[in-house]
């Protein structure tokens, strides 16, 4: 066996001696591997609990939602919204408040089982204050 220079535990070390012989497709795939390990193990790991009321405090209209939502406010604004319309903006407008509405029971939830208040929750999670429309 070489001598060890850079003074490697015996298994890393046959780990590099057999890295050295894989083809590179194989040595790209462990180093995949190897990365997603790492990756793993960095990060955070929440209770299931915690990690089910920020799925719930992060939920939100559709993309496409959002996008209609805005089109019919708009149109709200400019005095333009059909009866049809109008119907479409107050089934978003309760969904929305639906939605609100299981964020802040999640949020209070999630505060509680933390030990901390809401407030201190809010900063603690960047939730920004929420902006109205007109």
């Amino acid at each position: 066996m070489a001598v060890n220079p850079m003074n490697l535990s015996p298994l890393r070390e046959n780990m590099m001696q057999v890295a050295e012989c894989l083809p590179l497709s194989e040595l790209t795939n462990l180093v995949q591997d190897l990365l997603s390990v790492q990756a793993r193990r960095q990060a955070p790991v929440l209770p299931r609990g915690e990690a089910e009321l920020l799925q719930q405090i992060n939920q939100g209209l559709s993309f496409e939602q959002q996008m209609r939502y805005a089109q019919l406010i708009e149109k709200r604004l400019a005095e333009t919204l059909t009866p049809a319309e109008h119907q479409e903006l107050l089934q978003l407008n309760q969904l929305v408040e639906q939605l609100n509405v299981t964020r802040i029971k999640s949020m209070i939830s999630l505060a509680q089982l933390r030990q901390i208040t809401l407030p201190q929750l809010i900063t603690e999670l960047g939730i920004a204050e929420p902006q109205y429309v007109a």
